[in-house]
C-alpha cells in the first residue's frame, strides 16, 4: 500500500484602477482588488492486494473564491451598498468618480470541485481487466451585475454640493435582493468504465473498453413563461439526464521480422467526450430573462423629488422608486435569455487511427538504426 496526501493554498491579490477609460479624478474606493483564494486537498491510496489485483482510490477537493471587488467595499450584496457617484464639468464630461466601478458593483464567484475515483486492475490469464467509477461534483455560485449599486450623476460640483442630481440609473434584481440574480447550481458527472487488455499472442495485443459519462443535477434555470410563449419551448433545460457512451478499441501487431528489421502496426477507433458544457448551462441560470431589470429616475412618479438626494443634510442614495422600477422591469420577463436547447446533446469526438512503425536493420551503416513512422488520424 502507498498513500499520498497533498494540500496547497494559493492567495493572490493586486490593486487596479477601475472604470477603465476614465482619465479624471477618482477616490480610492473606485479602485478594485483582483485576485484569488484557492485551497486544494488531494488524497490517493494505491494498493497491491495480490500479484494479480491492485486498486487505486483518489479524492480531491478544489475550493476557489474569485476576488473582484471595490477597495472600499459596498457592493450591492454587502450590508451597506455604496452608490457610484459621477460628477461632470457642466459640459457633459465626467471629472470625478467615487464608489464601486460600473462592473465591480456586484461580483461574487465561488465554486467547489470535488472528485472521487475508484479503479482496479485484475490480471487473469492473458487479460488485464480495468474497471472503475469516477465522480466530479461542481458547486457554483456566480453573481455578476453591472451598475448594481446604481449611479448618481451630478452635472457640476455645485450640484454635488447641493445634492441635486441630473440623472440616476441602476440595475436591480427581480426581488431587490442582488444574490437572487446569481447563477447557483450543483451538478455531478458520474463515469463508469471497463477495459480489457488482451495479449492474444506474443505479437498481437487488443485493447477494448467502454466508458459512460452521465450528468445528474436537481437544479434548473428559473422558468420564464414569456420565453416559452414566444418560442414554444422552455428555458429550463439543465444538466440532468445528459449522458454519453464512449466505446473504444485498439490493436498493436508486431509483424513478422524480416532482414530489414521489425515492423509494428497500430490501429484503433474511439468515441471521446468533448468539452464540459457547464458554461452554457451557467449562462442559462443567470440569464433567464427575469433576473435583472434596468431603471432610471424618470421611471419615478415624482422625478424632481427623486433627483434631490440630500435631504436635511442626509444623503439618501438611490431612490426606492428606481429600485422598484428595476424590479418591475425584471418581473416582466422581457430580458435577455441564454436558453439551452432542450434536445442538447453532449459534444463528442469520433477518432480513427492507423499507424505503422519500422525499426530499420541493415548491414549498410547509413540505413541501420532508422525509425520510420507513418500515421493517419481522422
Amino acid at each position: 500500500h502507498r498513500a499520498e496526501f497533498t494540500y496547497s493554498k494559493l492567495e493572490e491579490l493586486n490593486l487596479d484602477p477601475d472604470d477603465l477609460g476614465f482619465d479624471g479624478f477618482t477616490f480610492a474606493d473606485n479602485f478594485e482588488y483582483e485576485g484569488i483564494e484557492q485551497d486544494t486537498v488531494s488524497v490517493r491510496l494505491f494498493s497491491n492486494w495480490t500479484d494479480n489485483f491492485s486498486t487505486e482510490f483518489r479524492y480531491s477537493s478544489f475550493d476557489v473564491t474569485d476576488i473582484q471587488g471595490p477597495v472600499g467595499g459596498g457592493e450591492a450584496q454587502d450590508p451597506n451598498p455604496i452608490p457610484r457617484i459621477s460628477v461632470e464639468d457642466g459640459a457633459g464630461s465626467p471629472i470625478l468618480l467615487s464608489g464601486p466601478g460600473f462592473f465591480r458593483s456586484a461580483n461574487d464567484l465561488q465554486y467547489t470541485v470535488d472528485q472521487i475515483k475508484l479503479a482496479a486492475d485484475y490480471v487473469v490469464g492473458d487479460h488485464t481487466l480495468t474497471f472503475g467509477f469516477e465522480q466530479e461534483s461542481r458547486d457554483v455560485f456566480n453573481l455578476f451585475i453591472a451598475n448594481a449599486t446604481g449611479t448618481i450623476v451630478f452635472d457640476s460640483v455645485a450640484d454635488l454640493q447641493a445634492g441635486s442630481a441630473g440623472f440616476i440609473f441602476a440595475t436591480g434584481s427581480f426581488s431587490q435582493d442582488p444574490s437572487d440574480a446569481a447563477a447557483e447550481f450543483k451538478r455531478d458527472i458520474n463515469s463508469f468504465y471497463v477495459q480489457d487488455q488482451w495479449q492474444v499472442n506474443d505479437s498481437l495485443m487488443v485493447v477494448a473498453g467502454v466508458r459512460l459519462d452521465s450528468y445528474d443535477s436537481s437544479d434548473a434555470p428559473s422558468y420564464n413563461p414569456a420565453f416559452e410563449q414566444r418560442y414554444g419551448f422552455t428555458n429550463t433545460a439543465s444538466f440532468d439526464g445528459l449522458d454519453i457512451v464512449q466505446p473504444r478499441i485498439g490493436l498493436t501487431w508486431d509483424m513478422p521480422a524480416s532482414k530489414w528489421g521489425q515492423t509494428q502496426l497500430t490501429a484503433g477507433f474511439g468515441v471521446f467526450g468533448g468539452q464540459d458544457p457547464t458554461v452554457h448551462f451557467a449562462n442559462s441560470f443567470q440569464n433567464f430573462g427575469g433576473a435583472l431589470g434596468d431603471a432610471n429616475v424618470f421611471d419615478c412618479a415624482d422625478v424632481g423629488a427623486a433627483l434631490q438626494v440630500i435631504n436635511n443634510g442626509v444623503f439618501t442614495g438611490i431612490p426606492d422608486c428606481v429600485w422598484q422600477a428595476a424590479a418591475d422591469a425584471a418581473n416582466a420577463n422581457a430580458g435577455s435569455v441564454a436558453a439551452t436547447d432542450p434536445n442538447f446533446d453532449l459534444p463528442e469526438d469520433h477518432r480513427f487511427h492507423i499507424g505503422i512503425s519500422h525499426f530499420m536493420e541493415s548491414d549498410i551503416e547509413f540505413l541501420n538504426d532508422w525509425h520510420i513512422r507513418a500515421e493517419y488520424i481522422y
